[in-house]
């Protein structure tokens, strides 16, 4: 979906509450962007999803621009191919050794990870009520 707004259409908000010096004006902004976002996320991207369903474009124009930009870089550029390439092999390795990590845990090993996970979320939550 295509919500640049979302993350820079709240400058001029930010930009006005710094000019007035008012901390209220930046933290009404902050609030007012982060409503925004969580009201496209929950709502108007699943409405979206349920009205149009398979025909929405996987990437914003403007994730499909900057890739574009980047992709074109890379081909003219070889400094840039050699650390692009780099950088898949780096990505390549580290996913191998995950997997086989995770692979040679036992189930024994997955469960009481899955348990710590859990723990560690409701630990936090509980904190955060307490507060």
């Amino acid at each position: 979906m295509d919500n640049p707004d979302s993350i820079i259409g709240w400058g001029g908000f930010y930009g006005l509450g710094l000019f007035a010096e008012s901390k209220t004006v930046v933290l009404l902004a902050a609030i007012c962007q982060v409503i925004n976002y969580l009201f496209i996320v929950f709502v108007e991207s699943p409405h979206m999803r349920k009205i149009h369903g398979g025909k929405l474009r996987p990437i914003s124009g403007i994730q499909s621009g900057v890739t574009d930009i980047f992709l074109d870089m890379v081909e003219k550029n070889p400094r840039i191919q050699k650390l692009n390439k780099k950088a898949r092999r780096e990505i390549s390795k580290i996913k191998k050794r995950i997997t086989t990590e995770i692979k040679g845990l036992s189930i024994h090993d997955r469960i009481g990870l899955q348990k710590a996970k859990s723990t560690l979320f409701e630990n936090l939550l509980l904190k955060k009520k307490k507060s």
